[in-house]
């Protein structure tokens, strides 16, 4: 017994546009999202660093810390597209 019109049987529903799947990072993708999540953040904190090592060398810390966050901010960014 079947019902066409019927809201209740989850096996015959179609995805409401609210529901629409995420997608998933599967593969190539996924070893480029984590090495990207991982590699920029790094690299970023090293060159910050490295151009305020050259400016002041006692404002070597702050340029880590503000070249990691900049390297976060821009990984987080690249993932949301």
């Amino acid at each position: 017994m079947s019902c066409p019109n019927c809201s209740q049987c989850p096996v015959d529903r179609q995805p409401q546009a609210n529901e629409a799947e995420s997608p998933t990072l599967i593969g190539r993708q996924l070893v480029i999202a984590s090495a990207g999540l991982f590699l920029l953040p790094i690299t970023m904190a090293i060159v910050g660093s490295a151009l305020a090592t050259l400016w002041n060398p006692w404002m070597q810390l702050v340029g880590a810390i503000t070249g990691l966050g900049l390297g976060l901010a821009c990984a987080k960014a690249a993932l949301r597209q």
